[in-house]
């Protein structure tokens, strides 16, 4: 018996529009072009002594106003190596604007899997620590990672506020989103 198999064409809602654009963004810097410090954010792609190479950079826009609860930066983490990236170490710093909500991660991969970890809050809830998080990421792939937080009420706007994703132990890849303040 002959197997046949039939194609069907989704049609691009909004949703499969950005999730696309993600991909391309993804894609187009997997592949052989490093990562460039611009005025909204910073990532750095390095490789550690075991020859794990990865890039942190961000994601998705965020603004916020002073004073809001649940906001949802996020950063990119693509394996640029040659070889998978396991379990490792992922540290984010919130700056002097911004506080965690809870101890939880989420994390995003490639195939619509939603995940969440939950880390070590510590540091007045501005440093979450995730000691173990399950990369298992192939070379070229991504996951995307998203802390809960909130905006001090005492934080100035119009600003930028800052959070740091760092890498490993010791730390070979870091990024940063920002958080954009108005009133």
């Amino acid at each position: 018996m002959q197997r046949t198999t039939r194609t069907t064409r989704r049609r691009p809602t909004p949703r499969r529009l950005v999730a696309a654009a993600l991909l391309a963004l993804t894609a187009a810097t997997s592949f052989g072009t490093t990562a460039t410090a611009t005025p909204q954010a910073t990532a750095t792609t390095a490789a550690d002594g075991s020859g794990q190479a990865a890039s942190v950079r961000h994601g998705k826009p965020v603004s916020a106003t002073p004073g809001q609860d649940y906001v949802y930066p996020s950063a990119i983490i693509t394996n640029t190596g040659s070889t998978p990236l396991g379990s490792d170490k992922l540290v984010i710093t919130a700056d002097d604007r911004t506080h965690f909500l809870s101890d939880e991660l989420g994390i995003s991969r490639r195939d619509g899997q939603e995940e969440h970890l939950t880390c070590d809050l510590v540091s007045h809830d501005r440093v979450l620590v995730c000691d173990h998080l399950d990369l298992n990421l192939d070379p070229r792939r991504n996951l995307v990672v998203y802390p809960e937080m909130a905006v001090d009420s005492t934080a100035g706007a119009p600003g930028t506020a800052k959070v740091t994703f760092d890498l490993g132990s010791p730390t070979y890849a870091s990024g940063t989103t920002p958080i954009d303040l108005h009133t």
